[in-house]
């Protein structure tokens, strides 16, 4: 069990440290008592090299893997039960968890579980087994280097879920993919097609009861309750598929850039060794279009087991001032693969601290918040982003300390034809402007790319806020009709529209054309 200062002090360890230092050292001294585990999954594979490797690599790379394990506890210790599929709705899941945190002596508890200090030799021994059974025997599988094998397959975990070992159930769950291999072929996509047809015909989206889980679901939990937020069908996915040797993977983006939250979804390694999407229990590969011609990303990430080469925590000294994240250093970046990406140049950054800092950062907007999405080294005070969407993405350039977003430039929009527009104040003021939305936020279930519209609502209060280096605020008012009227309103900025009463998470920010507003 770690804390997450622990878990900066592993990484600080990981940074600080020689070269010479592998990382199967700090698997090894993060470990603790559990060590004994895997050094006898170590000692196991002594006769057979290519499962001593492929352990070798799990174990290595362990040290950046955890899962988060949030319950109520009573004084006894003892769990208190508490599953929210259970109820019908959000409304009386949140209701339940006050009621419960009223209740005298219990104890509400969020850790931190490293897969280092909690998995056995007997479920890694397993995992191996079973995963190198269905590399050798699916004809689906045979084709694949031992390093896809690693990546695409052999992983006991798929996210954050809870180590189980799941590959035996999942197997048995799916063995009649056995007696359809003379039907199916040896493609890859057309078994997990197959595969996720299944998982369709039971496995539900459930964003109102799923997004009040209090860790993410593993295996078991899934199978019991059959349903889930976006990323409890992925994982379901991922081990459903690796069980039977489908080599599959999960992407994400972090954060939108065109609307609060963030999304994940499936890849499948075809036989050219290029990765398709498919929405684990809800589209198929050759179905799914992870991101849409209207949708913003800012980045793309690929969940990889691995540490990746050349991730940030590699180019700094200082890893306590670092955004949360750049931890998960076993990110690959796979924009490219998505979207029309370029690479965003910005020189004379007005650097507020030491001209020598380390690196900075490019942000996007999302629940109203600046959040950084990537990162880049220094040259003096300029900065080169590399692969960028650029499909017209809201960007603000700014160093990161002690928990804070700190711009170091103006915000602008990075057009498709590769054009920085630099929103910036233009030192004049409109007499009054008429603001008729709060918000147009991209909704996914308008497939055309078409916005909603939030129009402003009679005796709700607004206050209207403007962009000089940070969000300046005016003064508050009560709609009186279906619009305000803002005056003395600085030109040539970033504007926003907060609710006073309401949460601002989907509000957009917008600039003025003409005095029309146009949100980003």
């Amino acid at each position: 069990m770690v804390n997450n200062s622990s878990i900066i002090t592993i990484l600080f360890l990981f940074v600080s440290c020689s070269q010479a230092t592998k990382d199967m050292d700090l698997s090894l001294y993060q470990s603790g008592e559990n060590r004994k585990e895997l050094e006898m999954a170590l000692d196991h594979y002594q006769s057979d090299k290519l499962k001593l490797q492929a352990a070798k690599f799990l174990i290595s790379n362990m040290y950046l893997h955890f899962h988060r394990e949030v319950k109520f506890t009573r004084q006894n210790n003892k769990t208190v039960d508490f599953n929210v599929f259970e109820f019908e709705s959000g409304e009386l899941i949140s209701k339940a968890i006050d009621s419960i945190r009223n209740i005298p002596g219990i104890k509400f508890r969020n850790e931190i579980i490293s897969d280092t200090q909690s998995i056995s030799s007997e479920e890694l021994i397993d995992h191996i087994d079973l995963a190198f059974e269905v590399w050798k025997n699916k004809s689906w599988a045979s084709h694949l280097s031992f390093d896809q094998f690693c990546e695409f397959i052999l992983p006991y975990r798929a996210y954050r879920e809870p180590i189980e070992s799941w590959r035996d159930d999942l197997s048995q769950r799916y063995s009649w993919l056995n007696d359809s291999i003379g039907k199916i072929g040896n493609d890859p996509v057309e078994v997990c097609t197959i595969v996720n047809n299944e998982l369709r015909s039971w496995l539900k989206f459930d964003w109102d009861r799923g997004s009040k889980t209090l860790h993410d679901q593993g295996i078991s939990e899934i199978l019991q309750n059959k349903h889930g937020k976006c990323v409890d069908l992925v994982v379901m996915a991922t081990c459903a598929m690796r069980a039977q040797g489908i080599p599959v993977a999960i992407d994400e983006a972090p954060h939108w850039a065109h609307r609060a939250y963030g999304h994940t979804w499936n890849v499948v390694l075809n036989k050219d060794g290029v990765c398709i999407p498919f929405g684990g229990a809800e589209k198929n590969p050759g179905e799914h279009d992870a991101i849409l011609s209207y949708v913003k990303v800012g980045k793309i990430f690929r969940n990889c087991f691995a540490r990746q080469p050349g991730n940030l925590l590699e180019q700094v000294d200082d890893v306590q001032n670092v955004p949360p994240l750049f931890y998960r250093v076993n990110l690959k970046d796979v924009t490219q693969e998505y979207v029309d990406v370029g690479n965003i140049l910005l020189n004379d950054l007005k650097l507020k601290t030491d001209p020598d800092d380390e690196v900075a950062y490019i942000c996007i907007y999302n629940g109203g918040q600046w959040r950084p999405i990537y990162w880049s080294s220094l040259d003096g005070n300029n900065a080169e982003f590399k692969n960028m969407d650029k499909n017209n993405v809201l960007y603000l350039p700014a160093t990161y300390s002690n928990g804070r977003v700190n711009p170091v430039g103006k915000p602008f929009v990075y057009t498709k034809s590769e054009e920085i527009e630099t929103i910036q104040n233009a030192g004049r003021y409109y007499k009054e402007v008429i603001l008729k939305y709060n918000n147009k936020m991209f909704d996914e279930t308008l497939r055309d790319g078409s916005v909603r519209d939030y129009p402003i609502k009679k005796d709700y209060r607004y206050r209207l806020a403007y962009w000089d280096d940070k969000w300046v605020y005016l003064n508050s008012q009560t709609a009186d009709t279906s619009y305000l009227i803002c005056k003395n309103v600085p030109k040539g900025t970033l504007y926003k529209l907060e609710y006073l009463d309401y949460g601002n998470t989907g509000q957009r920010p917008f600039i003025l054309n003409n005095g029309e507003q146009e949100f980003l």
